[in-house]
């Protein structure tokens, strides 16, 4: 199939777990998270009035898939500031850590303060490896995050987003994390994960 980012040819290589990974505390998560080089250069944010949320990528993650599958991908540090917490933000102002795990063949992302407290969770997140042609020299890339509304709690506007998945999660209830590049002959492979808006 035919999409923005390309060919989708799913179902072409197959994707196996051996075993059952134990699955890494949140407290040692956030004190990784903590330790992590972080890409300010490259924060996106939301305003919700005198309310910010800053998303700030770590640099480029390597074997993201299998820490995914294994310790716990980080794909962004969130900063939130501002004293009137808007009804439709699940996050006081402080610092949290946003991870993703895969828990019971599901992708499970989790935000998670400095304290190693969980403070929000969701699901259906997409992970997806992209691979590109290039006809002349591969140019270097940087983490990015596009945002996409993703502090609004799940309900209606998540449930159309969930619906609308051969849009590749365009424009609504969405951040698309670009987290591993490698430039690989003339071309590059990237990892860009899609992550729905975390559930209050």
């Amino acid at each position: 199939m035919e999409t923005n980012f390309g060919r989708n040819v799913t179902g072409r290589v197959d994707f196996f777990v051996n075993g059952s990974p134990a699955a890494t505390k949140p407290a040692v998560l956030a004190r990784l998270a903590a330790r992590a080089h972080y890409r300010s250069d490259r924060a996106a944010e939301f305003h919700y009035g005198g309310f910010t949320a800053k998303l700030t990528p770590p640099d480029f993650q390597k074997l993201a898939l299998a820490q995914a599958v294994t310790t716990g991908l980080l794909l962004f540090k969130i900063d939130v500031t501002g004293k009137t917490r808007p009804k439709n933000i699940v996050f006081d102002p402080g610092t949290y850590y946003f991870f993703l795990n895969l828990v019971d063949e599901r992708w499970l992302g989790r935000a998670i303060g400095v304290r190693g407290n969980i403070v929000c969770t969701t699901l259906g997140a997409i992970f997806r490896q992209q691979v590109n042609y290039h006809a002349a020299r591969t140019p270097a890339e940087h983490p990015s995050i596009s945002l996409h509304r993703v502090f609004e709690p799940s309900g209606r506007r998540q449930l159309r987003a969930l619906r609308s998945l051969r849009l590749q999660a365009a424009d609504s209830g969405w951040a698309d994390v670009q987290i591993e590049w490698t430039p690989v002959g003339a071309g590059c492979q990237k990892i860009i994960v899609c992550v729905p808006g975390p559930e209050q």
